[in-house]
């Protein structure tokens, strides 16, 4: 009933109409085949260097860090890209199936999320040790070329939360309004200096709830 989904979307967009919100228009995402389309997520490991300040400017998270050596990688990791490590007599983790040294590294998922009706929806991060920067649309990477990073990120970035000394853990959030079943590409960039490395990623949808994230992001092969 289209009057009743109105209410709906008005009702929510009063609710948060203090807080940013974004649209990001369908022409920022990709139209897929839904036979070309399986759930998980890519992975690549950087190296960071240890005290190195480059994760404070936003910058860097667009695509400078891919300047830095790759470690290792992984595809079709399956389930929410958020993680808590414990790192403290560690010379080595293992995580999306690939094993490495869990001090000063740098993370690069991405993914396709597909919203499943068109409205409103809220992206959080919680609890980032040390630095995360999220994408969502054309900015983060090129239609079926995940290699093609960085195009527009500025204008794409919708979540960005550094640890500081004086801040410790933060988080942040960002109301972003999508049209349903348009694959939009998505790039979380994260980083972990010395010690401790956490991140949170969660999805609420037009009612406040929390929705499973990892059931709307979508791997799609490179040749497509």
């Amino acid at each position: 009933k289209p009057y009743k989904l109105i209410l709906l979307s008005l009702s929510f967009f009063l609710s948060i109409s203090f807080s940013a919100v974004t649209t990001i228009d369908s022409n920022y995402g990709c139209y897929v085949p839904s036979n070309y389309l399986s759930q998980g997520f890519d992975v690549k490991i950087y190296s960071y260097s240890l005290y190195d300040q480059a994760y404070l400017t936003p910058s860097f998270y667009y695509s400078k860090y891919t300047t830095t050596p790759l470690i290792t990688q992984t595809r079709g990791a399956q389930g929410v890209p958020s993680f808590n490590l414990s790192v403290l007599g560690k010379t080595t983790t293992s995580l999306w199936g690939v094993g490495f040294a869990p001090n000063n590294f740098l993370a690069e998922f991405t993914t396709y999320f597909i919203a499943p009706a068109t409205g409103f929806f809220q992206f959080i991060f919680n609890n980032v040790d040390d630095g995360c920067m999220a994408f969502l649309g054309t900015g983060a990477f090129q239609c079926c070329n995940s290699n093609n990073v960085g195009v527009g990120a500025a204008n794409n970035q919708i979540l960005y939360a550094t640890w500081t000394s004086k801040t410790g853990p933060t988080g942040d959030s960002a109301y972003i309004y999508l049209s349903g079943n348009v694959a939009y590409p998505m790039r979380i960039v994260y980083m972990n200096q010395n010690g401790v490395g956490t991140f949170s990623f969660v999805l609420k949808g037009t009612s406040g709830e929390t929705l499973p994230l990892d059931q709307y992001l979508f791997r799609v092969p490179p040749s497509v």
